[in-house]
């Protein structure tokens, strides 16, 4: 659910990408879709265990074909 402008995550899954294979940090920016929309985020705090991220904008997808 991203209804409010920050996002926990905790999932270590992607805790372990983002921190340590793609080596982001507080500040960087990245996308994130929830299943039905997706957000740009930016970092705002992350640590081996979660991360912070404040929702900045939603991405339109206008590629994707209109049911």
């Amino acid at each position: 659910d991203f209804n409010r402008d920050y996002l926990e995550i905790f999932d270590h899954r992607i805790v372990h990408q983002v921190g340590k294979v793609l080596r982001m940090r507080t500040d960087d920016f990245f996308r994130l879709f929830d299943g039905q929309q997706e957000f740009q985020v930016q970092i705002a705090e992350i640590n081996k265990r979660r991360i912070l991220v404040q929702k900045v904008q939603e991405v339109k997808n206008e590629s994707e074909p209109k049911t």
